[in-house]
């Protein structure tokens, strides 16, 4: 599938996904308000920093799949899902099952009234976290549609068990209800696929790439870099929640969730970058004209966004989440601004995981902890966290380009190169 296609079906899956979600907040902190909204943002960020960094696996799933298709080896492909599938499950059970036993402890570090969303919070990592592993054997096969698909079943099905329970009183313990079962409904789309891998016949594992021990190496980079960009993007949070009040940290949490929306394209690109990456890496290609294209679209659309965060911040705060959070509208700019760097950041993570680089996942890990710090020491308000988190984000991408590779400079050429010879085209096409 040509990347601009992919990037399309893909790009309507995740508007999707990401409109459901954006419903899903802006609902729920309307219905609920500022202070148990900040429940549900606290919840919700703790399952993502559990289980968005399994998009790692994702990502290795993706790359490995992808190798074996490129290369035609069914057998090779089929032993390697059935292991990945395995492996996946064992340790979903594994962390969902750990969390339902800490649940009093994290009721009590979050300062969540009830135990029960808690509980269905840890419930819902175990759905959350198989699948990055379904979605990885699509993503490497390119069946983007189908991840697309399933992407928008959960969100759907989550939206409606939420509208459903509202003539009910809708709590915190309902919302995270319905995002446990939306988890599962969103594993139903792609197991077909998976389930057809898992009764083809298998090779035995090799000792040379798809070993164990080869996968288990790329994994774990793969990981710390996903989780990197989840703790460094979404990490404060948490330290609203526990430093600030509830009203304060849910309004907070609305300036950031207008902010995150930044990466959802990103996201899009960088899905479709890894397979395309690998396969061209794979085959000997020059991959570096993609890199700079990923750059310079993500770019130019998270300033353009930015751009009307600063100028319009009032409007968007009252549009989305309503006047009760008019408060946020000084800090969503800033929160537009940081998850540009932040979005750039991942698509070069991406780029250098599908060569199978993993230095610039542990950058972004060792700026995480760095992060942390800085918010156990400055913490005292919405403005302190918010600067903390957009210096950490210049700082790495400086790095990056510093003592990996330069990239900015050369995507930025590439993007005015492009213009200029679509400019051309079109004014050659009216003169004739």
């Amino acid at each position: 599938m040509r990347g601009t296609r992919a990037g399309l079906i893909l790009l309507a899956g995740i508007g999707t996904l990401n409109i459901g979600n954006a419903a899903f907040h802006l609902l729920t902190a309307r219905v609920l308000g500022p202070s148990q909204y900040s429940e549900v943002a606290s919840l919700v960020t703790v399952a993502g920093l559990i289980s968005l960094p399994f998009s790692g696996v994702q990502v290795a799933i993706a790359r490995f799949v992808a190798e074996d298709a490129t290369r035609g080896e069914a057998g090779a492909l089929a032993s390697f899902v059935r292991r990945a599938m395995l492996a996946s499950v064992i340790v979903a059970g594994a962390l969902a099952a750990a969390l339902t036993l800490v649940s009093p402890v994290v009721r009590n570090a979050l300062g969540v009234r009830h135990l029960t969303p808690v509980v269905l919070t840890a419930l819902y990592v175990f759905p959350a976290l198989l699948a990055p592993a379904l979605w990885g054997v699509a993503q490497g096969l390119q069946r983007f549609a189908l991840i697309s698909v399933s992407m928008v079943s959960g969100t759907a099905f989550r939206i409606g068990i939420v509208v459903a329970l509202l003539p009910f009183g809708l709590g915190v313990g309902g919302v995270m209800g319905a995002t446990l079962l939306s988890g599962f409904a969103a594993l139903a789309v792609p197991m077909p696929l998976v389930w057809r891998w898992l009764r083809r016949t298998a090779d035995p594992p090799a000792a040379g790439t798809h070993s164990d021990r080869a996968v288990v190496g790329y994994v774990i980079p793969v990981m710390a870099g996903t989780l990197a960009i989840t703790s460094l993007t979404s990490v404060d949070l948490i330290a609203a929640k526990v430093a600030l009040t509830s009203h304060d940290a849910g309004i907070y949490g609305s300036a950031s969730f207008i902010g995150r929306l930044l990466l959802y394209l990103p996201t899009t690109i960088a899905t479709v970058l890894l397979p395309k990456v690998t396969s061209r890496a794979v085959a000997a290609r020059d991959t570096r004209e993609i890199l700079h294209a990923s750059l310079a679209v993500t770019a130019l659309f998270s300033l353009g966004a930015t751009a009307i965060l600063v100028t319009l911040p009032r409007l968007v705060v009252d549009v989305t989440f309503g006047s009760s959070y008019g408060s946020a509208a000084p800090l969503v700019g800033l929160f537009g601004l940081a998850m540009t760097l932040y979005a750039l950041l991942n698509i070069l993570l991406v780029y250098h995981l599908g060569h199978g680089r993993p230095g610039v996942a542990w950058l972004l890990l060792g700026g995480a902890i760095v992060q942390i710090a800085i918010y156990g020491a400055v913490h005292g308000s919405a403005y302190q966290l918010i600067t903390a988190n957009l210096a950490s984000a210049g700082c790495l991408l400086l790095i990056h380009e510093l003592a990996f590779e330069a990239t900015l400079v050369p995507g930025s050429k590439w993007l005015v190169v492009t213009l200029h010879h679509r400019l051309l085209g079109t004014r050659r096409q009216r003169r004739g």
